[in-house]
This record gives structure tokens, C-alpha cells and sequence, in this order.
């Protein structure tokens, strides 16, 4: 096998192989050594009790035992051994042409190397080590097999004490599944009194252990574990109880396979214990096991001469089972598990150490239950939430968007079961179900069900698909198609939960791939046929229902039509089918009193005219408390618009006949009541009806009875058809509707401000952003009423929870397009404060649109309306153009702009705000470089806003915090700060924030050499900047992976990321990702000892940097020219340089280490001393630059030319 070096990437700390590497190599050596010809051994190491090595004496020296401990493993390996850093504390060896035995010689040498020589360090520090070893082919044939083995092993290890090595599953008596390690996790206490009550069975002959719980707490398993690990000397017998309680004998006989006569049961326990001393009965889910089977075993107990112990589960407490048995008694109760044994069940199954924040959401939703752990990591994966590799999981950072405490059920496989729940008993239709059976257990794929509107396709869909489910073990998802036809992908992903955001199709398609589900779409039609086609072409086990008025016409499908109800009666005592459906919505109007035979026939005639259609007859019915049968019937015959030539009812208008006819029979004050409720965008409380539209409760009921309102858990709502008739049928200047709709507007308006004050403290800030999202398109609404009415104070509550959440939640061409609308349609007359704080807005806003070339006009704009102003408005004008200036890199306009802001805030009252401004300052010092100016500031911040309660400005100094650090060279107490922020504006909802973050803390995991955890941060951050298409976030991705693979020697790769950032930042006109992603590429370059073409990018980089770059920007040129110098021989000139960049404070804090190498080496090249010598005074960066670049004047218009270098600093 040909594996050569340059193909593996090193870890930078131990020396030793990355673990993208291992799996590769594993799978060659498993693929070469197929016939078995070949052996090799896997050896998995775990350094024992790591993390307090960690936690007793800091990261640093955690990092000096790893980095020793790869010495020590090299110096006892051989040269064919393949050595892999697996991630953290945990190391694997690949030992070629190695047996077991071998491979435990190499591993005690192992354990004996680090046992007995202290690492180095104050003080020294003893290691032991927990090995698991696994052989191919003794212990499986694939990689996957091989890996899993040796895993094992290593917990066998550690549970026998660790500092030993485990090579067979035996030596502990764990199974080879695996299982039992994670059946007994967080039971350590539970196990240790089933192990007790083993022993004190063993000295009185007879026991009754009951594992009490609720279903996901892991009973079953528990009592697997159990009886494997302690009960090895019985012979076991396994009942599970089956529900088939009235069955005497039914699980007994069952599991022993015999015949139910209490005799020959009795006969079959003899059998099956054999020659065994012992038994055990294993009772699993007890309360499910028929009474006579219980009752037998007893009395079988009670003359069985040896041990006799039974274990049982159950969710409810037994009283008198226990004493049946006699002996011992002991019970336990199993609950949910804590956060760290969840956190230990992800590392040992998915050999992956999951975020805090992840962790405690995941926890929560599963309710800490074990046995709902898998189903739950199940659920998110199917769903791209997670992906599972070989590297471990990856989450995207919009997982809490799905409702996984919904998914989850420890009773149900089925991955989505969307039904709904009907309350009205199904009628008829046995022809059509018996049809819609068969056709399913013909493997046909696509039914369509054909009728008229009303004619109730959906309702017998969803009966049909109600009585078919076991034919479909992965679900049944019902999707409404009524919007437009290229909505469906999006519809059907919708109802899948899955990810928004993302290719529907791709993403639909990947989630139900081979599984067998149901879709149903209602209400489809011929323009979604292809989609349909294309859906069944590319998951072979689905089947689609459709409801549609005609039928699709495609190849595969097979039509069942549905007509009306039968209106003919079974028998003379009994009412047709039709009939029945009438009767029923009478009764729940309670208008079936006095119902007599004649009635009863009336009703038929009424049916038979309406041609059995139910939801016409539901109509119907609710006339029946204004005029009798008759009357309804006559009043049926008199409208020629209800029936066709034959005197039945026709399809054509027959809807709207009857919905006109409906709503006739509304008074005045139901018609008014409903025409007001549609000012309302979705669902709506009773409360807010009453608020905003003055319908009272009892109005309400009486509209949802007749069909005009529904109701379901989110509240009340019109449905789209009826919002459609009223809209088209009613005067739009019925009485109220104008003022509902003020009334409308100042309710959300008021709502938005109580929303946007729980984010802005951040004492509820999840709370507030998740009303937001529930109200926002009523918000929208809003916010038009507002602009048409020029009602300015509802528009100022709005703009602040208008621009909050379209910047956090990504939308910020909807934020932009509302602040354009307000300015266009409210501008004349507007307050100029008001108007200046909506143009100050929408510049922001526009940063994440292809507006952002208006922003200078729109923020001078703003503070040219807001100048005559000393109040909140300006404040708040001056703290948007602060920022944006900051951004810009003008910091003396930035540090103007702020500390103008915070004195308007102060003086005005306003102590928030003001404290939000002086953040901004704290920000801007940290980005000009002042980090011990910074620093002194950082406390006096913090205890203003715990005075203040002022959550969100916490949250903003552990992030500058964590920058403090990270500039100070302290990667790890940077990271704590960092992911402290991380997890509370996660929490929070602050999505866009929480990207930023993200990529924060890939590039602080990556400087401290934590590459796999790095690539987590940024396929996380990139997976956000793609669902909002934010080419800014996708540039800041390509620079902080070109970083990140600089750090790898993945050289391909840099320069594929640097280009790919240098082209984005074109596209953005942005100064400084231009200017970083050309020195990025200068620096690739310079590796590559290509000294002219390294020049041509710097050159360029500098020529961009020189007036619009941050100073890490212009540090990092500077130091590529120093580098080019050393390169060309001017070792000098770069030494030079390089003294001049000591007295950047920048430069100094976090690039201290790489300054005084580039002044060694330019030592070691001249043979003059540099370090000792007096630094130059202090110039600034731009010049220094102007300097190389041989430019005197500012370099206003960048053109990126090319040229040669000047020869230097003069």
C-alpha cells in the first residue's frame, strides 16, 4: 500500500496525523486486506482523567502534556505504525501486519512509558491511559466494525479501572453490540442496587427487582444491561408484555412456543431451565402481561428448588406481584438522565463533545429522557439539522427552529404523523376506501381523488389514509397546494419541518429518500404535476394522494372519483348517508330538537337536491335554526344558481350559491363582526377579536358553528376561501372595518414595543423575538395601515422591532423595502426627527442589500434633518452613523458621532441608551488597537449595566472581553469569553449575531490549533450567510477558511478561499476584505519563495488599505512586504520595518511573537543585531505604507494597479 507522507495532514500540536486522515487510511487497509491475508490491529487511547489536567492547571499545560505525550508515542512505535491526534485526549494507532498480541506489546510499552516517567511541567504530572484494541478481520471486515470494536474496549478499560489495556469484549462480560455501556449511562446508582439485589438473592433464594419509570427513561434497556452484566449464572427467560391482557396464558405461551394448558406451560419452564441451578425471569413492560401468565410463573417459583429472581418494568407501581413471588423486594424509579450523562452519551456514541447551548436545547426537548436521545439525533439528521461524517456531527445554528419535543415519542417510529385530529364521526364512502385499499396494496404510487369543491376528497384522504398507515412506517404528511404551484417544494418541506432557508427539492428529497411515507396534497392541480412526477421518480418508497377537481394526467396515476354522499337509504328506518351528515351538523348547532319522520324526509329531498355534497349540506344545516326543512328545501329550488337542468345541484358557482346563501342568513352584526376580522393577517385570540374588531365571545362560537371562522391550537382564523367570498361579496365600508383596522394598527404597533423592549434589555430577548416572528406578518400589516393614515406614533413603536428583527433574523430587503415604503408614502409632513431615525435605519438595513452604495447619502441625509435636534432621535441617528463609520474605518467621525450620542442620551435621561453608545466607544478603542485603554474601561461597563439590568450590554462585553483576550495572546480564556457570548445571543435568537460569532470563534479555535471544532464554527456560520445570502458573511467565511487552512498546509486550499474572498470583496466594493484577501494571497506566495508575484499582491493590498483598511489589515501587509524583503535579500529594510511595527500597539499585542521572529531571522540573514536597538518613533501606519508603495498624497480611488516595489521606507 502506497500511503504517502504529503497525502496526511499533521496536527500541529503532537506532530501526529489529523484525524481527516484516519478513516481514509483505515478504509485502504481494510479494502487491501480483504481476503484477510493481511492483519492489522486498531488501538483507541484516551488519556485518563484529561479534563482535570485541564480544569487543576490550565489549557496551556494541558497542551504541553498532549504535545509530549505525541513524543512519547512516537519513541515506542514502529516506523510502519500510522499515528492520529483523534480529537481532544483521544489518540488511535494503525499497526500494520499486527496481531493482538503484538499490538498489547506496543501498548503496555505505551502505558508503561507514560505511567512511569512524570510529564514534564510544575509540578511533573503522572498520566495513565485507557486502550481498546481490535484486530481486522477477528473482530469484523469493515472500518466501521474495526473502529466500533476497539471503542468498546476502551470503556471496558476504563470501567475496570483504566490505566489497562482491553482487546476482547469478554474480559468484561459487555456484549459486542455495544449497547450496555450506553443502556447504563447516568444508572450508575440503579445498577449498583441491581447488583446488590443479585447478591442478596444468591443468600435467601428469592427476589423482586421493579424498574419503575416513564417510557424513554430506558427501562428495557437498563433491565438488558442488568440481567447480561449480573445475572450470568441464571438461565433467562425474556417476557414483553404485548397488550393482549385478556389472553390468559398469552405471553407465556407465546415466548415459549407451546401450547397454552397451565400443565404443558409448566412442563415447557422445566425444559427450558435444563440443567441450569438458577432462573430468571425478565418481565419487560409487566402491566402489558396477561394476569395468568404472571400467576403461573409464581406458583412455578415457588417450587423451583434453586435461585429464583425476577426483574421487572413497568410504568405503573405494583402492589401485589412483588409479594406473589416472595423473597426480597426492591424497586427503582428511572427519571431522566442529567446534562452531563447526555453530554457523555453524545461522546460515546457519536465520538463527538457537543456545544453548551446545543447540549442544554437538546436535553431539554428530549426531557432528559435516554431513550429518546437516538430518536431525537435521528429526527434532526433526517431533517439537516445535523449531518453525521466521520469527523462526528455537525449542527447548522437553526436547529432550534424545529419542534424536536413534538417529533419525539418513545412509542412511535413514524417520523412525522401531521393528520389532523377530526372531531365528527367519517360517513360513508366504504366503496371509495375499499377502492383507495386496494390501489395501495398494489403498489400503486399516485391516487388521485377527483370531486367538485365540498365534495370532501380531503376529509376521505385523510380517513383513508387514517386506516392505511401501518403501510407506511415512516408517516403520513398532509400538504395544502392552493398557493402557487412553484410554492409546493417549499409547502411539502414546510410540513416535513425541515430547515428553511435551503433547495426545498434537495432538501425534501434528501430527508425522505428510500423511506416509506404517504404525502397527501389537497387542492393540487396540472401545473404541479411535473413537480409530483419528479417527486415520485426520486423516492422509490413513496406514495402521493392528491385531491384535485380534475385529474393530473400523468402515466402512473390512478383516478378514483368522488361524487356526493349516497342518498339512498339502507334500510327504511335509517337515514341515507347524506342524510346523516345533516343530521350530525344540526346536532352540533343544537338544532335537532323536534325532528320527526316527516322532517327527517325533508332532509333527504334537501340532500338529494344538493347532490349528497357534504360541505353544501353542512351549510344547509346551519339554516335550520332561521327555517324549517321545507322552507330550506323550497328556498334550494328557488335559486337557479344552485341547481343545473335537471333540477340538482351543479358544481359550476355551486360553492358560491351556497356560501351567498350562508351568509343571508347572518344578521347585520355577524356580517359586520366577520368583516372586521379580516383585518387580521393569521390567527388571533379571542381577546384581540374583542379588542380589535369588538366581536364578543359569543359572536365568535356562533361564526366558527357556521363554518365561517376555525378554530385549532394557534387560536381563530379565517380560512383562505371564506376571507376570499367575504372580501368579494361584502362592501369593503361595512360599518366598523375602517376603525378595526386603526384599531388594528395600534394594537401590533403597541405589541411590537413590548417585543422589542424584552430584546433590548435581554432579559426576555428569546420571548420577544419569538412574538415578533409569531406577529410579524400582522406587523406588516400594520405598519401599512400606519403609512396610509400617516399615524407617526405607531410607526415610531414599530421602527425599532422592525429593524431589529429584519437585521437579526436576515431580512433585510423586507426591512429595507418597509422603511422605503414609509419614506415615499408618509414622507410630507413626516417629524424630521422621526424621518431622520427611518433614514438611519434603512442605511443600516441597507448594509445587508445591494443598496449599500446609498448608505452615505441616507445616514448625512439623516443627520443633516436631526442636527437642529438634542433629543432621543438624534441620539439614536448619531449611534447608527457612529457604527457605520466605524465600520467604515473613519474612526475619528466614529469616536464623534458616539460620544456626541451618549451625551445626548445622558442629558435626555435615556441611561440604556446612553450605556449602548459607550459600548460602541469600548468597541471602537479595541478596533483602533488601544487594548490597555480598553481595558480600563471594561469594569466600570460591566457594573453600569448590572445596575441597570442591562442583559444585552453584558452580553456585549464578554465578546470585547474575549477580543481583549484573544489581542493579549490568551486563546483559551478568549474562547470562554467568546463562547460565553456565543451561547446567550444564541438563546437569544440573534441569528446573524450569532454567525458573526461563530466565525469569531473558528479563528480563535483555530490559533489554538483546534482544526476540527474551527471547521464546526464555520460550516455553521457559512450555512446561516447562505440561507440569508449574505455576500458579506460569505466573504468573512472564505478569509477566516483560508486562514484556518494556512494554519493545515492545505496550500490548494488557501488559495482557493483567498480567491474566492477577493472576489466577493470586489463584488461589495469593501476596502478591507479586499485588501486582506490580497495580502492572504501575498503571503501564499511568499511560501511558495515567489518573491515577484508575492510583490504584485502586496502592492495592490497596500495601494486599497492605505486610507479604508483596519490596522490588522495594514500590520499584515507590512509585514508581507518585510517578508518579500527577506526573500530578495534586504534583510535590513525588513528588519526596519519590523522596528517600526513595534510601535503599533496592535502590533505589539497580537503580533508580538511574529515581529520578533521576522527580527531573528533578518539577524541570522545580515549578521547585525536588531533587537537590541532603539525603536524608531512612532509612525503611523498609512505611511508607513505610502512609504513602500512610494506615495506621498492619500490614495483616494484604489485601481489595484500593478507594478514593482519602491525600494522601501526612506
Amino acid at each position: 500500500m502506497n500511503l504517502a507522507s504529503d497525502e496526511i495532514i499533521r496536527d500541529n500540536l503532537t506532530g501526529l496525523s489529523c484525524r481527516d486522515s484516519f478513516f481514509r487510511l483505515l478504509s485502504e487497509l481494510t479494502s487491501s486486506a480483504v481476503d484477510g491475508s493481511r492483519p492489522f490491529s486498531l488501538a483507541i487511547i484516551d488519556i485518563d482523567h484529561f479534563k482535570s489536567v485541564n480544569d487543576g492547571f490550565g489549557h496551556r499545560r494541558g497542551d504541553e502534556i498532549l504535545r509530549e505525550f505525541g513524543e512519547r508515542i512516537k519513541e515506542v512505535s514502529r516506523e510502519n505504525n500510522f499515528l492520529f491526534r483523534y480529537g481532544g485526549d483521544e489518540f488511535v494507532a494503525l499497526l500494520p501486519g499486527t496481531d493482538k498480541k503484538e499490538a498489547e506489546v506496543f501498548t503496555e510499552r505505551l502505558l508503561k512509558r507514560c505511567s512511569d516517567y512524570p510529564f514534564k511541567g510544575d509540578p511533573p504530572l503522572s498520566v495513565t491511559l485507557s486502550v481498546g484494541v481490535s484486530q481486522f478481520p477477528l473482530d469484523g471486515y469493515s472500518p466501521r466494525e474495526i473502529f466500533d470494536a476497539a471503542d468498546r474496549r476502551v470503556f471496558i478499560a476504563k470501567r475496570k479501572g483504566r490505566n489497562c489495556t482491553v482487546s476482547e469484549d469478554d474480559e468484561s462480560g459487555i456484549s459486542s453490540s455495544g449497547g450496555s455501556a450506553s443502556r447504563l449511562l447516568g444508572r450508575e446508582k440503579e445498577f449498583a442496587e441491581f447488583i446488590s439485589f443479585a447478591r442478596e438473592v444468591a443468600d435467601r433464594g428469592r427476589g423482586f427487582f421493579m424498574v419503575l419509570g416513564p417510557d424513554g427513561s430506558g427501562k428495557r434497556r437498563f433491565l438488558d444491561a442488568a440481567a447480561y452484566l449480573s445475572l450470568n449464572n441464571y438461565r433467562i427467560l425474556m417476557l414483553k408484555g404485548s397488550g393482549e391482557i385478556s389472553i390468559p396464558y398469552k405471553a407465556l405461551s407465546g415466548t415459549l412456543d407451546c401450547s397454552s394448558e397451565p400443565d404443558l406451560l409448566k412442563k415447557a419452564l422445566m425444559d427450558f431451565v435444563g440443567s441450569s441451578v438458577n432462573m430468571a425471569v425478565v418481565l419487560k413492560e409487566m402491566h402489558m402481561i396477561d394476569s395468568a401468565s404472571l400467576d403461573l410463573l409464581a406458583d412455578f417459583s415457588s417450587s423451583f428448588n434453586g435461585w429464583f429472581a425476577v426483574a421487572a418494568s413497568t410504568e405503573r407501581p405494583a402492589v401485589t406481584t412483588p409479594v406473589k413471588f416472595g423473597g426480597i423486594s426492591v424497586s427503582v424509579r428511572l427519571g431522566a438522565v442529567s446534562l452531563e450523562d447526555c453530554r457523555a452519551w453524545f461522546r460515546s456514541v457519536h465520538r463527538w463533545n457537543p456545544p453548551e447551548v446545543f447540549l442544554e436545547w437538546f436535553y431539554s426537548e428530549t426531557s432528559g429522557l435516554p431513550g429518546l436521545f437516538s430518536q431525537g439525533v435521528s429526527h434532526l439528521e433526517r431533517r439537516g439539522y445535523i449531518t453525521v461524517s466521520a469527523a462526528g456531527l455537525h449542527i447548522e445554528d437553526d436547529y432550534r427552529e424545529f419542534a424536536l419535543e413534538n417529533r419525539v415519542s418513545f412509542n412511535s417510529a413514524a417520523e412525522i404523523n401531521n393528520l389532523p385530529v377530526v372531531s365528527t364521526p367519517f360517513v360513508g364512502r366504504e366503496d371509495e376506501l375499499n377502492r383507495i385499499r386496494t390501489l395501495i396494496e398494489n403498489g400503486k404510487r399516485l391516487i388521485t381523488l377527483c370531486g367538485i369543491p365540498g365534495s370532501g376528497c380531503r376529509r376521505l384522504a385523510i380517513q383513508a389514509a387514517g386506516q392505511n398507515d401501518f403501510s407506511f412506517p415512516a408517516g403520513v404528511c398532509l400538504v395544502d397546494c392552493q398557493q402557487e404551484p412553484s410554492s409546493l417544494p417549499f409547502s411539502i418541506a414546510s410540513a416535513l419541518s425541515l430547515p428553511s432557508g435551503r433547495n426545498p427539492e434537495e432538501t425534501i428529497i434528501s430527508f425522505t429518500g428510500t423511506s416509506a411515507m404517504l404525502f397527501i396534497l389537497t387542492n393540487a392541480n396540472k401545473l404541479q404535476a411535473e413537480f409530483i412526477s419528479q417527486f415520485l421518480a426520486s423516492c422509490p418508497n413513496i406514495t402521493v394522494m392528491v385531491t384535485a377537481r380534475l385529474p393530473l394526467d400523468l402515466p402512473e396515476e390512478s383516478v378514483v372519483s368522488v361524487g356526493g354522499l349516497s342518498t339512498e337509504k339502507p334500510s327504511p328506518s335509517e337515514p341515507s348517508d347524506a342524510a346523516r351528515v345533516f343530521l350530525q351538523a344540526a346536532e352540533r348547532l343544537g338544532l335537532t330538537h323536534g325532528v320527526t319522520e316527516l322532517r327527517i324526509s325533508q332532509v333527504e329531498e334537501i340532500c338529494l337536491l344538493l347532490g349528497g355534497t357534504p360541505l353544501l349540506i353542512e351549510l344547509a344545516a346551519s339554516w335550520s335554526g332561521l327555517m324549517s326543512p321545507a322552507a330550506i328545501c323550497r328556498r334550494i329550488q328557488a335559486n337557479p344558481s344552485f341547481l343545473n337542468t335537471d333540477g340538482y345541484i351543479s358544481d359550476k358557482d355551486s360553492l358560491s350559491g351556497i356560501f351567498r346563501q350562508s351568509w343571508e342568513q347572518l344578521g347585520e352584526r355577524e356580517k359586520n363582526a366577520i368583516s372586521r376580522l379580516t383585518v387580521f393577517a393569521g390567527h388571533f385570540s379571542v381577546e384581540e377579536a374583542d379588542e380589535i374588531s369588538d366581536t364578543d365571545l359569543e359572536t365568535l362560537m356562533f361564526l366558527v358553528d357556521r363554518s365561517f371562522l376555525a378554530r385549532d391550537d394557534m387560536g381563530i382564523h379565517i380560512p383562505s376561501m371564506t376571507r376570499d367570498f367575504i372580501l368579494q361579496e361584502q362592501n369593503i365600508k361595512s360599518q366598523g372595518l375602517e376603525l378595526a383596522r386603526e384599531m388594528h394598527c395600534r394594537h401590533f404597533a403597541a405589541r411590537a414595543s413590548a417585543s422589542a423592549e424584552m430584546i433590548a434589555s435581554g432579559h426576555e430577548s428569546a420571548r420577544g423575538m419569538e412574538d415578533l416572528r409569531a406577529v410579524f406578518d400582522d406587523i406588516c400589516l400594520a405598519w401599512k395601515v400606519a403609512v396610509e393614515k400617516r399615524r407617526f406614533r405607531y410607526l415610531r413603536q414599530m421602527l425599532e422591532p422592525v429593524r431589529i428583527y429584519c437585521c437579526i433574523r436576515g431580512r433585510f430587503r423586507t426591512g429595507y423595502s418597509m422603511m422605503e415604503e414609509a419614506l415615499k408614502g408618509a414622507g410630507n409632513g413626516m417629524p424630521p426627527g422621526l424621518h431622520s431615525v427611518i433614514l438611519a435605519s434603512q442605511a443600516v438595513l441597507a448594509s445587508g442589500t445591494d443598496c449599500a452604495a446609498d448608505i452615505d447619502r441616507m445616514i448625512n441625509k439623516a443627520l443633516s434633518l436631526g442636527s437642529r435636534f438634542a433629543d432621543r432621535d438624534r441620539g439614536f441617528v448619531l449611534l447608527m452613523a457612529g457604527h457605520i463609520m466605524m465600520f467604515r474605518c473613519d474612526y475619528s467621525k466614529s469616536e464623534e458621532h458616539l460620544s456626541r450620542s451618549e451625551e445626548i442620551f445622558r442629558e435626555s435621561g435615556y441611561q440604556m441608551e446612553a450605556l449602548n453608545a459607550a459600548l460602541g466607544q469600548l468597541k471602537l478603542l479595541i478596533q483602533k488597537g488601544l487594548f490597555t485603554q480598553a481595558k480600563s474601561e471594561i469594569e466600570a461597563l460591566r457594573t453600569s449595566c448590572r445596575s441597570l439590568g442591562f442583559k444585552r450590554g453584558e452580553w456585549q462585553l464578554r465578546l470585547y472581553s474575549g477580543l481583549l483576550a484573544r489581542a493579549e495572546g490568551n486563546f483559551v480564556k478568549a474562547r470562554e469569553y467568546c463562547l460565553s457570548y456565543l451561547a446567550s445571543i444564541r438563546s437569544a435568537g440573534f441569528l446573524h449575531s450569532a454567525a458573526e460569532a461563530m466565525s469569531l470563534m473558528a479563528v480563535i479555535e483555530t490559533e489554538l490549533g483546534n482544526y476540527n471544532q474551527a471547521e464546526e464554527y464555520l460550516a455553521s456560520a457559512a450555512g446561516y450567510y447562505r440561507r440569508t445570502g449574505s455576500t458579506r458573511g460569505k466573504a468573512e467565511i472564505s478569509l477566516n477558511t483560508a486562514f484556518l487552512k494556512e494554519k493545515q498546509g492545505i496550500e490548494d486550499a488557501v488559495l482557493l478561499h483567498y480567491s474566492e474572498a477577493l472576489k466577493l470583496g470586489e463584488m461589495l466594493r469593501d476596502d478591507s476584505l479586499i485588501a486582506m484577501a490580497l495580502a492572504g494571497l501575498s503571503f501564499y506566495h511568499i511560501r511558495k519563495k515567489d518573491a515577484e508575484k508575492a510583490a504584485e499582491f502586496i502592492y495592490r493590498a497596500a495601494e486599497t488599505a492605505i486610507e479604508s483598511a483596519r490596522e490588522p489589515v495594514m500590520i499584515r501587509i507590512l509585514m508581507a512586504f518585510a517578508e518579500i524583503d527577506l526573500l530578495s535579500g534586504r534583510a535590513e529594510r525588513a528588519a526596519e520595518t519590523a522596528l517600526a511595527l513595534m510601535q503599533s500597539p496592535f502590533a505589539v499585542s497580537v503580533n508580538s511573537e511574529s515581529v520578533k521572529d521576522l527580527l531573528q531571522r533578518a539577524e541570522s540573514v545580515s549578521g547585525s543585531e536588531y533587537l537590541n536597538e532603539k525603536p524608531a518613533d512612532e509612525t503611523a501606519l498609512a505611511d508607513l505604507l505610502r512609504k513602500y508603495i512610494g506615495k506621498t498624497e492619500p490614495v483616494n480611488s484604489p485601481v489595484y494597479r500593478k507594478g514593482k516595489l519602491n525600494d522601501g521606507p526612506e
